[in-house]
């Protein structure tokens, strides 16, 4: 999905792999090179931002997750904007908030 791709100016593309063994079949599979050369950092096995480890988001700040649940001031500021996406869709946030998903549109409601 991101191979020969960069992650958007202005964007962070962040991986926690789910597991060791996740990362390990990541890495033989070259997973992993296409993510750090599309601009991802790849971080230890595990939870993180969807737990607030690491750096948490500030106020205003947007992130599309795959993690399968959210509640608010979970990943930071109470008026971070949160969105939860499935892994296999070709997603990508746009400037103004809207999310690209197979070809469609889609703009968070208000």
């Amino acid at each position: 999905m991101l191979a020969d791709r960069k992650a958007a100016l202005g964007t962070r593309l962040v991986v926690y792999p789910a597991s060791r063994s996740v990362l390990l079949q990541a890495i033989s599979e070259g997973v992993i090179a296409t993510l750090v050369e599309a601009g991802a950092a790849v971080c230890a096995p595990g939870c993180g931002f969807c737990i607030g480890r690491t750096v948490a988001l500030g106020g205003g700040e947007a992130v599309l997750s795959t993690q399968n649940r959210n509640f608010l001031g979970r990943m930071g500021d109470n008026s971070a904007e949160i969105g939860l996406s499935l892994v296999d869709r070709d997603c990508r946030v746009e400037h103004d908030q809207r999310c690209m998903i197979e070809d469609k549109y889609v703009v968070p409601e208000d």
